[in-house]
């Protein structure tokens, strides 16, 4: 089979953002809760009972590795309390599964847009993206930016910065709160340093919770919540849930 067969086919970066699901509320409220997970492509055993408990009480969601052309779809398109925004990165010639990032919320949001990574990882050729979305808040005038990040992985720390500079643009003229939060792929000191730095030059602060570290990610926290102009009430790693290869990560935040 050729090469480029066994290559998954890349979206380009104007292709359309999918809308899944329909939003029950207009805004997020004075308190909101939020997760974040790399669900692993929804491929381990026990993932969509995880998932479904897990977002029972959560206002927005942001998944990295997501999945669109699967038995799963059914979960995103018949919601009635979220509404899902997908970025597609790309797609398997085998069965056409398509994987990306998705922001789910019970707003549906005021604006929405993506990047994809400058630069390809290698042997897959495969690009990484940034999705950013806006949400009205309630009894304020302020709108919550949020940016769902995978980044670009098994690259120089040259390219690696390049993919953190680019998501950074995304929030540099936003005035308000915003959220950065997903899987950083930031495994050594180099990335974790560069990466910490540009969000603390932009004003956010890292949601820090006691986790078990993953000796697949070398013993290093990969996955982050960043936050500006929001209280942070209590942040949590939920070690019990095992149906990924990353833990999900819980926040709940205050506009007030």
């Amino acid at each position: 089979m050729p090469f480029k067969k066994i290559r998954p086919k890349s979206y380009h970066a104007d292709s359309p953002l999918l809308v899944m699901g329909t939003a029950s509320h207009r805004e997020l409220g004075e308190k909101f809760s939020i997760l974040v997970w790399n669900i692993y492509k929804a491929k381990k055993p026990g993932w969509k009972e995880n998932f479904q408990q897990l977002v029972a009480d959560k206002d927005l969601v942001l998944l990295q590795e997501s999945v669109f052309n699967t038995p799963h779809n059914d979960i995103f398109e018949t919601s009635i309390r979220f509404e899902w925004i997908m970025a597609r990165g790309h797609q398997y010639h085998h069965d056409q599964m398509t994987t990306g990032l998705k922001t789910g919320a019970v707003a549906s949001p005021v604006t929405q847009k993506y990047i994809h990574s400058m630069d390809r990882e290698p042997l897959a050729n495969t690009v990484k993206l940034a999705l950013s979305t806006e949400y009205r808040l309630k009894n304020s005038d302020q709108i919550l930016l949020v940016i769902n990040v995978h980044a670009i992985n098994f690259v120089s720390i040259r390219k690696y910065k390049r993919y953190i500079n680019q998501t950074m643009s995304l929030i540099q003229h936003h005035v308000g709160s915003v959220i950065v939060a997903g899987d950083f792929n930031c495994w050594n000191r180099a990335r974790a340093e560069f990466l910490f730095d540009s969000m603390k030059n932009e004003g956010l602060n890292a949601a820090i919770s006691e986790r078990k570290p993953l000796w697949r990610h070398l013993n290093r926290h990969i996955d982050h919540i960043f936050y500006r102009d929001l209280q942070l009430i209590k942040t949590e790693s939920l070690s019990n849930i095992n149906s990924s290869d990353h833990y999900p990560l819980m926040a709940e935040f205050s506009t007030k």
